[in-house]
């Protein structure tokens, strides 16, 4: 983990970039880890989109790439955060999965790094 002891922008800039090179160590160690063998894909047709040469094809594979990608698939009914790392901090994502079978959400809202800070203060 790169530290610095001062703290002014040049110096910010090296740690992060710094950062940057130590990710790149961790992701070539990963990669040299992993096995090329087996299944890396799932085979599922109902959340696959079918390969680019079928969808200009066959109509069949045309639809199920039109579905996939304009209304999605089906997810379970709750809750979903997804974090977000932006420029100025996490950005997340809350995401209120309704009980229809449909997969669209009931309700869907971005907050803001700081808005449990404004929900305390008022």
């Amino acid at each position: 983990m790169p530290t610095q002891t001062t703290g002014d922008v040049y110096w910010r800039y090296l740690v992060r970039v710094a950062e940057m090179r130590e990710s790149v160590k961790i992701c070539r160690q990963a990669l040299e880890r992993i096995t090329p063998t087996g299944v890396f894909a799932v085979d599922d047709p109902r959340i696959t989109p079918p390969p680019k040469d079928r969808v200009y094809t066959e109509m069949e594979a045309l639809i199920q790439h039109f579905l996939i990608y304009s209304q999605g698939f089906t997810v379970p009914a709750g809750e979903a955060y997804v974090p977000v790392e932006g420029p100025r901090g996490e950005h997340g994502f809350l995401r209120r999965l309704g009980r229809h079978a449909t997969g669209r959400g009931a309700s869907s809202r971005a907050r803001r790094r700081c808005w449990r800070a404004r929900r305390s203060s008022r």
